[in-house]
């Protein structure tokens, strides 16, 4: 539960400042943030990522409907297993429907964040989320992995060079386990 909340608090955030943006900032106008670094630039994007795929609203939204529903059903059904992964899918649920929302209010979504230093998009909140929610899913989904491999390893018999045939099944040592320690066993 706590992770719609979290998802929740991502779009009240998200909408709050689109919406402040909106009012405060004519579309092209500008504010400085932070000298040098960014500013807050009103941007209408009619398209995804980059501006890209321009003039396919329902495509989005569809897309929306469907990764939340199998985000949202992940989480319910507890097929995402710890924290980093339920955040992460929280972050990403949350991004999504803050996005979804403007598409399907105004046709556009508002953004903001705007590097002076750099030339790259200009993005939002929910934008953010989105990002560092798919890089931690990403690296949830790689060490779920690795530890699903280190489990198998230490459940299934040794191979070809285990002292006496004495695998970790046997009831040998696995590859990980400090041997100096059989007191505490």
């Amino acid at each position: 539960m706590r992770y719609f909340i979290l998802a929740a608090l991502v779009v009240f955030g998200d909408q709050c400042l689109k919406s402040w943006v909106s009012a405060n900032i004519a579309v092209g106008g500008e504010r400085t943030l932070i000298p040098g670094v960014v500013r807050l630039t009103h941007v209408n994007n009619y398209g995804a990522a980059f501006s890209m795929l321009e003039g396919r609203r329902t495509l989005f939204l569809l897309l929306t409907v469907a990764v939340c529903s199998v985000i949202a059903w992940l989480l319910l059904t507890g097929a995402i297993r710890g924290r980093l992964g339920r955040i992460s899918a929280g972050m990403l649920l949350g991004g999504a429907i803050g996005n979804a929302l403007d598409r399907a209010a105004a046709g556009y979504v508002v953004d903001m964040f705007e590097f002076i230093f750099i030339k790259f998009a200009v993005f939002n909140v929910a934008d953010i989320f989105i990002t560092f929610g798919g890089l931690l899913f990403c690296l949830y989904a790689l060490l779920n992995e690795y530890g699903q491999k280190r489990a198998r390893a230490r459940t299934e018999p040794a191979g070809i060079g285990t002292e006496r045939g004495q695998g970790v099944a046997a009831g040998g040592h696995g590859a990980d386990e400090d041997v100096g320690d059989d007191a505490t066993k």
